[in-house]
């Protein structure tokens, strides 16, 4: 019996070969397999390209953010000495409307005392004189004017 069944398997594989054949039955998935394949390596293309682009603009944002720091320094820098000199400024106002003022107070007390006769009336002087009368110059209030080193030593 075997004998039998021997040339009966045989043709029937030869016969399943022949019509199914590995290259034709599996081509369908093979194609498939390929597209999938080319989709995935155009995928990975373009990740790439877009993470060497990321890459590039990173590289770009921290340079400009590196010059953005300095110059934001310098800024700052510039900012200190603007306010230095609104200090020095705001210093040299107060200074002069204290001797401004001063001044408008001697102006006032020399004009009164010029024009204001003697308050004691002397009987052998009865005759007024048009000699001018010695004006009176107070002392002026105290001001602080600070030294230039003072000014800008901060």
């Amino acid at each position: 019996m075997p004998d039998t069944q021997d040339p009966l398997l045989k043709s029937a594989a030869l016969e399943l070969a022949t019509r199914h054949q590995v290259p034709k039955t599996a081509q369908t998935t093979v194609d498939q397999v390929q597209r999938q394949t080319s989709q995935c390596q155009v995928q990975i293309e373009n990740t790439t390209a877009a993470l060497t682009q990321i890459q590039t603009d990173t590289t770009s944002c921290r340079q400009a953010l590196a010059k953005l720091q300095e110059q934001s320094a310098s800024l700052q820098g510039a900012f200190d000495t603007i306010d230095q000199i609104e200090r020095v400024v705001q210093t040299i106002s107060t200074t002069l409307a204290q001797v401004a003022a001063n001044v408008d107070e001697v102006d006032k007390v020399v004009a009164q005392s010029t024009s204001q006769l003697p308050s004691l009336p002397i009987p052998f002087l009865s005759k007024r004189t048009t000699d001018p009368v010695q004006p009176y110059f107070p002392p002026p209030k105290h001001v602080d004017i600070p030294s230039a080193d003072a000014l800008f030593e901060e």
